[in-house]
């Protein structure tokens, strides 16, 4: 999943949502279920998140909170560390 956000010098940059989703979803032992009851959605809306290029802001933050994490953090989890 890519979701463009626009820096302060207004270069888009690409963040992999659904990279950053599976690698916390491993890192605390979750399961998609269980993501999906804590973000009171059904399991398929976050397979949904999980394969297609969209997501807002709102669902970004949301996805950071449920991680117990800031909206940086989180995106950094999905950035390749080539």
């Amino acid at each position: 999943m890519r979701f463009m956000i626009q820096s302060s010098i207004e270069e888009e940059l690409p963040v992999d949502v659904a990279k950053s989703i599976q690698i916390c979803l491993i890192r605390r032992g979750w399961s998609k279920t269980e993501l999906a009851e804590r973000m009171g959605v059904s399991k398929q809306i976050v397979s949904h998140w999980c394969s297609k290029p969209d997501c807002d802001g709102k669902r970004l933050a949301k996805l950071a909170q449920v991680f117990d994490m800031s909206v940086s953090d989180f995106i950094a989890e999905g950035e390749d560390n080539d």
